[in-house]
């Protein structure tokens, strides 16, 4: 009723300009089918949150052709530190698919060096040695994605571009200094953990900063999210009945990791507990991205062509006819008769036949009048035994 109620202009004709509004409504999106793509209409046009939609992945690694699209134009320059620049590149690289291969080598060759270490000991070394170790063993190429990974090897610059905002995965993000004077909060980040053990679980914070990272490249580019970090061990908390998580928002994380990839965050936003505004603990409450919908494509499966496809099992949502089963009458084959032996009936039979058909009418509900009075009758006998034994009762109680 709301949106009809907008579509009045004439108060004195109420109903003929909803219905006016409203047949113009269907008109104009009937005829917007059969516009050009080039015409914007409300079935083609940008969403609201658009991050650019996707890029062409052909020669390009994949952290680096990920959809994403800056708020703005509008930018800062600063120089990264170096502890800033080295967390920021180790990050990276230890997230890029395409440097996986490289990574488990690196593992290898520390293995077959250090036989008596164990796996947590291991892993700390590859840390620390193989940004280097990627450095000394990727050799450069003039094009491609070996191109890239060479870029990606030596580093990026120390000189970032920081914007307020960024769209990505059909969330708008803003920085907590951008945000801080709106209704709105576009600043609460989750990342997800990989795991879910004891020691693994999902983290929040605050958006900090919106960072471009550039590497030695063309197309080399990529956005990076500097947060602070909630302590997700001594500060969160989540009520075993309902699944709430709060977050201890004095409570910080410490360490290194300030930095995450722009394509692994997700959006929430944090609210203070009913009637306790000065409380430590907010309330966490993730939000959907706008235009994004979660579908279960199935398995690919491959034909004898080795074309891929998706198998999506549909047999829940197509509908199956209701199966109508003919009676035995139909089947019956006396059922046709003859019209030889039906006559026609003149006009004033016919009148005389409906004034017979409606005194038939009249004795058939007196009977059912009768029929109902006699039944309330005995209802009433019934309810007034009933009344009876509950007297008898009450006088035994006393």
């Amino acid at each position: 009723m709301f949106y009809l109620k907008k579509k009045v202009t004439n108060k004195a004709k109420v109903e003929g300009s909803i219905c006016e509004a409203y047949l113009i409504d269907e008109i104009t999106n009937f005829a917007s089918h059969y516009f050009g793509d080039d015409v914007q209409t409300i079935w083609n046009r940008v969403p609201r949150n658009d991050d650019g939609g996707l890029r062409s992945v052909d020669g390009c690694l994949s952290i680096f052709s990920y959809p994403g699209k800056k708020l703005s134009k509008r930018f800062y320059r600063r120089q990264l530190s170096h502890a800033e620049m080295q967390i920021a590149h180790n990050y990276v690289i230890f997230n890029c698919q395409e440097l996986k291969p490289y990574l488990e080598q690196c593992r290898q060759e520390l293995k077959s060096q250090q036989s008596h270490a164990s796996d947590g000991e291991i892993e700390k070394l590859c840390e620390a040695i193989f940004p280097n170790w990627l450095k000394n063993n990727v050799e450069y190429q003039s094009n491609g994605i070996e191109n890239q990974l060479f870029g990606l090897a030596m580093g990026p610059s120390t000189s970032v571009k920081c914007y307020n905002g960024y769209y990505v995965n059909g969330f708008k993000f803003h920085t907590q200094r951008y945000g801080r004077f709106k209704k709105t909060m576009n600043s609460g980040v989750c990342v997800k953990g990989s795991c879910y053990d004891d020691d693994e679980r999902d983290y929040y914070g605050m958006l900090k900063e919106v960072v471009r990272l550039k590497y030695l490249g063309s197309k080399c580019k990529l956005f990076m999210f500097k947060c602070n970090w909630y302590d997700t061990k001594r500060g969160i908390r989540v009520h075993p009945s309902n699944g709430l998580v709060e977050i201890k928002h004095t409570s910080r994380l410490h360490g290194n990791e300030d930095f995450v990839l722009a394509q692994q965050c997700q959006q929430v936003y944090y609210t203070y507990p009913p009637g306790n505004k000065s409380s430590e603990w907010w309330t966490v409450i993730k939000t959907t991205a706008r235009s994004r919908y979660n579908v279960d494509m199935g398995e690919f499966i491959e034909d004898a062509n080795n074309v891929r496809s998706f198998d999506v099992d549909q047999s829940d949502e197509i509908s199956q006819p209701s199966l109508v089963l003919p009676t035995q009458t139909l089947d019956d084959p006396n059922i046709l008769v003859e019209s030889s032996h039906y006559e026609e009936i003149g006009q004033h039979e016919l009148i005389q036949l409906d004034i017979n058909w409606g005194n038939k009418d009249d004795e058939a509900e007196e009977d059912g009048d009768g029929e109902e009075e006699e039944e309330e009758e005995e209802e009433e006998e019934e309810d007034d035994d009933d009344d009876d034994d509950e007297d008898d009762l009450s006088i035994f109680k006393l």
